[in-house]
Formats: structure tokens, sequence, C-alpha cells
């Protein structure tokens, strides 16, 4: 029972501490897919991508790691990742993407959005094609014109 317990408080840090190593230690698996202020910025781990369900309405599943440094951040320890189990639905008869909230389907309306940057990517990454006819966010314009992908390594 001792034990239970033991892993019980600490697999969250272990966890935690996994997920950081990780992204130091293989920046590359991780592509940038926004920000969402100055204190947390947003990664695909580009190995984590599932393709649940076929055409015409694809589901793809991804881990999302929002890693955190804080403005006034003095040490490492101050830094954290906190991941999320994300999936997107495509629908490619009616050119349209949602993302899974709960249990419903929000549709995503095209723009140059950190949501449709993060379901252009994970289709790009999965199909090796673009969803929209013309890419809208600046990470997919980047990968289309460089022919590789904003990551982790390259963090100010």
């Amino acid at each position: 029972m001792k034990f239970f317990i033991f892993l019980l408080m600490f697999f969250p840090a272990t966890c935690l501490a996994s997920t950081l190593n990780d992204m130091h230690n293989n920046p590359l698996n991780y592509l940038t897919a926004g920000s969402l202020n100055r204190e947390v910025s947003l990664y695909i781990d580009k190995n984590s991508i599932s393709i649940q369900k076929s055409a015409p309405n694809y589901i793809i599943a991804f881990t999302e790691i929002a890693y955190i440094v804080p403005i006034n951040a003095k040490n490492p320890s101050e830094i954290s990742a906190q991941t999320y189990l994300r999936r997107y639905k495509f629908n490619l008869n009616e050119q349209k993407m949602y993302q899974e909230i709960g249990n419903d389907w929000q549709e995503i309306i095209p723009s140059n959005t950190t949501l449709t940057a993060k379901g252009e990517i994970i289709f790009c990454l999965a199909f090796n094609k673009t969803f929209f006819n013309e890419p809208l966010s600046i990470y997919l314009q980047f990968y289309l014109k460089n022919g590789r992908w904003l990551t982790f390594a390259g963090r100010d």
C-alpha cells in the first residue's frame, strides 16, 4: 500500500521531468505551434501523431506541450511543461477542421491562429500534404518554403 501511495505522489513529477528532459535532449521532435502569451509556448510532439479515423472525416490525435517559462524566472527549476492529448477532425469534402472539446467537436474558423496552426501541422505530418489549398499558419508556410519545421531547438 505504501508503494502505491508513493507512486501516486511522484508519478506526475516524474512525467513532468521526463517531458522536460526529452524536450531538451530531442528538441527536433517538438514542433512550434504558437504561444498563449509571453510565458507559454506550444509545441507538438511529432512522434505522438496518430490517425484514428479515415477519409473523408479524418481524426488525428497528438500530444501538445505547453512549455512554461515565468517572466521573472530566476532559475531553471521554475520552468515547467504540461502535456495535453488533443484530437482534431478534418472533413475533406467540406474543407472544415474541428477540435475536440469535451464530448463535442468545435469548428475551427480558418485563420492564422494557434488552433489552425496545430491542425495544419498535424495534417501535413500525417499525410505529407496541406489541408487547405493555401496554408494559413506561419509555421506551415515556413516549412513549405524552407523544407524544415520550426522546433523547440530554435527557441530563444
